[in-house]
């Protein structure tokens, strides 16, 4: 096997890796920010420096040159994320790498995994290979490609950064869960089903690694107790262990139905960051915003009771994002 048949392949996984995060910036910050290496302030820059190091590495790896230098790098690379996904884990028990964003969900062992073997076949490549004369002498070349490359990636995830702050929406949305869609019962592995629920419910997706979710729950107990209000029912996104996950409902002190799911199968439903709120009228998606609550909903509670004449509900769905 010649080491182009490995390097190639691994780069081009790293470039795919730097999309994904593309395709959905706030995943990946929000699994920045559970790793707790760096300040909140720092999130963003240190989001589009990971991105931009990928696509770096990745298309010196793919361009199959110069792999003296392409390789280390590569290595260096996958040890970092490694060890950043070790203390993850152990920080913050994060269920998936973040590897590519909510695209593909590795689990924390399926990402070892992965990267010990591309580390292993990346050091074969390098000791099965030797360099030549036009190789070396292409480098500069090379280098400033995989740069440019690399800058092009981090831009590309910035501005969908940017994009979805200013219109509280992703650019491209692959998440099942949009307004105007009807809900399916197959969703919550039938732990729920609102296919056939009649009047206004609120489904609110939370994650337990999730350090802004919690806060939540204290005005989704508000409304639960408001019976001019929606119905809620939270969907709580854990690791997958029995054992703890009545410890983490317990945690959240919940006064309101809390139905516990997988917090990989989660992401892979919801596609969206977190925490995600929806509103469905008849069983149909009415309504889809994520974040914050909206200023109308908390300007209700505040307020008390509405007038029996209020409809406090059409002006929520008014101010929500129409994903």
């Amino acid at each position: 096997m010649t080491p182009y048949l490995v390097v190639v392949p691994i780069g081009s996984l790293l470039i795919l890796s730097a999309l994904a995060k593309f395709l959905d910036p706030i995943y990946f910050i929000q699994h920045v920010n559970e790793l707790r290496i760096v300040r909140e302030s720092l999130l963003l820059p240190a989001s589009v420096a990971v991105v931009c190091l990928q696509g770096f590495v990745g298309m010196m790896l793919a361009l199959g040159q110069s792999i003296e230098l392409a390789v280390p790098l590569a290595i260096g690379t996958l040890l970092l994320f490694l060890i950043l996904t070790l203390r993850g884990y152990a920080v913050s028990r994060i269920e998936d790498c973040g590897c590519y964003g909510g695209l593909i969900n590795l689990s924390v062992r399926q990402s070892i995994i992965v990267d010990l073997v591309f580390i292993l076949a990346l050091i074969k490549a390098r000791f099965s290979w030797f360099p030549t004369n036009r190789e070396l002498s292409s480098l500069f070349w090379q280098v400033l490609l995989a740069g440019t490359v690399g800058i092009i990636l981090g831009a590309s995830f910035l501005f969908s950064y940017r994009y979805y702050m200013k219109h509280d929406r992703l650019l491209l949305n692959f998440s099942p869960l949009r307004v105007g869609k009807p809900w399916k019962k197959a969703w919550l592995e039938g732990k729920a089903d609102f296919s056939e629920a009649k009047g206004e419910d609120l489904v609110v997706f939370l994650r337990a690694s999730c350090s802004s979710c919690k806060p939540w729950i204290k005005i989704l107990n508000a409304i639960h107790h408001r019976p001019d209000l929606p119905n809620v029912t939270v969907v709580l996104g854990i690791s997958n262990r029995d054992e703890e996950s009545q410890g983490e409902v317990a945690e959240l002190k919940a006064q309101l139905p809390v139905i516990v799911m997988g917090g990989r199968k989660l992401t892979g439903l919801v596609r969206s960051p977190f925490p995600m709120v929806l509103l469905l009228n008849d069983g149909v998606m009415q309504g889809k915003w994520t974040r914050k609550m909206p200023e109308s909903v908390v300007a209700s509670l505040k307020s008390g009771m509405p007038k029996q004449s209020e409809k406090p509900t059409n002006l929520m769905m008014q101010e929500m994002s129409v994903a």
